[in-house]
């Protein structure tokens, strides 16, 4: 089912131009203060990224800019978001920069006292570090894309006390990589599940290894956090990969489902929607059709799922705007509910921003998100929709 929504709902909060942030990838968070926080990949007075506060009132400041210590020792290049720790400070990584120039992982007061918890080597944890997961106890769970024991990358637990402990190197099952080929592609979350477990998905990989791609279509995991592994899922299971591939995010609902989507394949060609228990049943929400002037877009990348019980997500491409963009279409904002009824909210036209990177539902009951690209200084905007 699907069905339209009423456009006056979307406005514009801020245009990034490249001194308070340029190219935001993933959606930001809400913290206690009632600000929202995030980063951009670039932009700052560096050049090389930054995190950035924006007010209820709309103010947008940059509140910490990497690359500000003597040889980029603080990090550089933060591609994936911070997390609101539970002791209400922002933590996350960079790609680069620390004391290798692999990437550090960080924690952020909301006053701006910036700190390097952990900086990344050719260490058996790897490097270029993704976002991170708290562990309950003042550590974090992480992955990595690069180096390893098998080169593909590793997840990690970085302890409240600063130990780096290697839990899981991806492409253990060798030469095939069943568990996994690599976790490469735009940043992906873990998340810490209900039950305790680790979870978490790989754009390769899986029992269905030359479908999608020579690495796979990808799967869904989950580690214990003693480091043992496990495929919940593997994606292009169902017939002319219906399920989908190459999945693009996960997070867990109210339901203790895992709800998530895929960037790739489904019945029409655009990726999927889908619900999983964590047993391993997969249920289809939505496909998205991968047709360039697709009103509900293609590609589809985050999802969250609002107090109301419905789940928000963007599209990297399609939409009504289809001779925009490379004439693929520049994204849009989507609703599903978790019985499978679509709507299309909002597609995007360069000049409101393209390829978004996510959203994030505000105490005011508003999802306020990022585009990567676009707007007036094409370097990206702040957006938000009304769900009163």
């Amino acid at each position: 089912m699907a069905m339209c929504a009423q456009a006056q709902t979307f406005a514009i909060l801020q245009n990034f131009k490249n001194t308070n942030g340029n190219r935001p990838l993933t959606a930001p968070v809400q913290a206690s203060d009632g600000n929202v926080y995030g980063a951009t990949l670039q932009g700052g007075a560096n050049s090389l990224g930054l995190i950035y506060r924006l007010t209820p009132q709309g103010g947008l400041t940059a509140l910490y800019t990497f690359c500000s210590q003597a040889n980029c020792t603080d990090g550089s290049l933060p591609e994936f978001g911070p997390i609101l720790g539970k002791d209400g400070n922002l933590y996350g990584t960079t790609q680069n920069g620390g004391a290798n120039n692999l990437g550090v992982v960080y924690k952020l007061t909301l006053g701006g006292k910036f700190t390097v918890l952990h900086s990344f080597c050719q260490c058996p944890e790897g490097w270029y570090a993704n976002g991170l997961v708290e562990d309950g106890n003042g550590g974090f769970f992480g992955t990595t894309l690069e180096a390893g024991a098998h080169q593909f990358g590793a997840l990690f637990h970085l302890s409240a006390q600063g130990k780096v402990t290697t839990l899981y190197s991806f492409c253990d099952s060798q030469p095939t990589c069943i568990d996994a080929y690599s976790n490469t592609g735009e940043p992906q979350p873990l998340i810490r599940g209900n039950d305790g477990n680790i979870y978490g998905i790989t754009t390769t990989g899986g029992q269905s290894f030359y479908l999608c791609s020579p690495g796979g279509c990808g799967t869904v995991f989950k580690i214990t956090p003693q480091g043992q592994f496990s495929i919940v899922y593997s994606f292009c299971s169902l017939a002319n990969c219906a399920d989908g591939g190459a999945p693009a995010w996960l997070t867990q609902g109210s339901d203790d489902n895992f709800y998530g989507t895929t960037s790739l394949a489904g019945s029409a060609g655009g990726g999927t929607v889908f619900q999983l228990t964590t047993s391993g049943e997969l249920k289809l929400l939505h496909s998205f059709s991968n047709e360039k002037n697709g009103g509900s877009g293609f590609a589809p990348y985050d999802l969250i799922q609002a107090r109301n019980g419905t789940l928000y997500g963007v599209t990297f491409f399609g939409g009504n705007e289809s001779t925009q963009c490379q004439q693929i279409g520049c994204g849009t904002v989507f609703s599903v509910t978790t019985s499978g009824v679509f709507e299309s909210l909002h597609s995007f036209g360069v000049s409101d921003g393209y390829a978004p990177a996510g959203v994030v539902q505000t105490s005011d009951n508003t999802l306020i998100g990022t585009t990567s690209w676009g707007g007036v200084h094409r370097d990206g905007v702040i957006f938000s929709i009304n769900l009163n």
